[in-house]
């Protein structure tokens, strides 16, 4: 069953057409899931990408294009939760480094901040341990902010305070925002050699480094005023684009167990005619089905901070449902999923890795808490 966010008739051709490219360009290179992506044949892949438009990196918006239709006001993400559902179904990596240079171009294009939005751009969606919890939901709501509040979301947020980033390895300049003791927002592009990247092994996404990154010289732009809409039209958007890259990866892995059921036999039966097994599938598809009813909620929806809100309610609920999703799916290979060749082992790191980007479950909550403590 393949799984699409009901979008209209122009959006299905362009959902086909990405099918197509990651059918011929992702899967082969991917076949053996054991081996991650080599340098080489994810930046030929990315290159490929970007020349169809998928990158985002035309001035003019192609359809392609992912989050080209999110900048400026009531700006919203028309089909680019559904085009990067579709891509991770053929590989999670390669959709969130599509993800970033798209949403980092889209950024750097608002804000005016890169000469060249074609580059291999990326972007910063949290601070250096998750969001900032409480503070960073009163700031974010427009709320006074004490001294300590202040404080706290400057070490998290701070000009200078280390963020971990995931990135592709062609990753040439980075938007990086930061708030001071004020709560003043600012938007920086650092070029690649004015960060320091410390890499270290990174639990799922394979072939994307994993790294924290500190700024060791001079942004070569900034941005202060009237910046606040875009941060939080990105903050939503990597939100949203965080859950459909995982729900991605969750259906292919309902789809292999699906197909591992219908031919392999226990007890004298096919795994399928299992109620045990049924109850497994059954359950991942019902996450499934409820993470593509609300991501289809978003389509049309300009990302402003309600919109933000609602982001944050959605993969705090549904991201550890599709983690339990896919540890389903692999639940039905039995002992055999837990092997590398079969590649339900690295979707489940993927969707576990994605979950704890830009805010675990349980900070995101808190944030949900917050909101509703302050507009009771």
């Amino acid at each position: 069953m393949t799984q699409t966010l009901a979008l209209g008739g122009e959006h299905q051709t362009l959902l086909r057409e990405v099918g197509r490219f990651c059918d011929d360009h992702v899967a082969p290179r991917v076949a053996r899931p054991e081996r991650p992506w080599p340098d080489e044949s994810l930046l030929v892949a990315l290159a490929e990408a970007d020349a169809l438009g998928m990158g985002g990196a035309d001035d003019a918006p192609s359809g392609l294009g992912l989050w080209e239709t999110i900048t400026g006001p009531g700006g919203t993400p028309r089909a680019s939760l559904d085009l990067l559902w579709r891509i991770a179904r053929a590989d999670a990596a390669f959709g969130y480094a599509l993800h970033q240079r798209a949403l980092g171009r889209a950024l750097a294009r608002w804000l005016r901040l890169a000469s060249d939005p074609a580059r291999a751009l990326g972007v910063v969606c949290s601070g250096r341990v998750g969001l900032g919890r409480q503070s960073f939901a009163r700031w974010l709501d427009h709320r006074p902010l004490a001294p300590d509040e202040g404080a706290i979301l400057a070490d998290v947020w701070g000009y200078d305070a280390p963020r971990l980033l995931v990135h592709d390895p062609a990753l040439e300049a980075l938007v990086w925002p930061s708030l001071d003791d004020a709560g003043q927002l600012t938007l920086s592009l650092f070029e690649r050699d004015a960060l320091a990247l410390d890499a270290s092994p990174a639990h799922g996404l394979d072939g994307l480094t994993l790294a924290e990154a500190t700024p060791r010289g001079a942004p070569v732009a900034q941005a202060t005023d009237d910046v606040r809409e875009a941060f939080v039209a990105t903050l939503a958007a990597h939100q949203l684009a965080l859950l459909a890259i995982s729900a991605g990866a969750t259906e292919a892995a309902i789809g292999a167990a699906t197909s591992f059921a219908a031919i392999r036999r226990q007890g004298g039966a096919l795994l399928h005619h299992h109620p045990a097994v049924l109850a497994h599938l059954g359950r991942a598809r019902a996450a499934l089905e409820s993470t593509s009813l609300v991501l289809a909620a978003f389509a049309s929806r300009p990302l402003d901070l309600r919109a933000a809100k609602h982001a944050v309610a959605a993969r705090a609920q549904l991201h550890p449902a599709l983690a339990d999703a896919v540890n389903a799916a692999l639940q039905v290979f039995g002992g055999v999923g837990y092997m590398r060749d079969t590649g339900i082992e690295r979707r489940l790191r993927d969707v576990n890795h994605l979950r704890a980007m830009a805010g675990t479950p349980p900070e995101l909550t808190l944030l949900m808490g917050e909101w509703e403590r302050i507009d009771a």
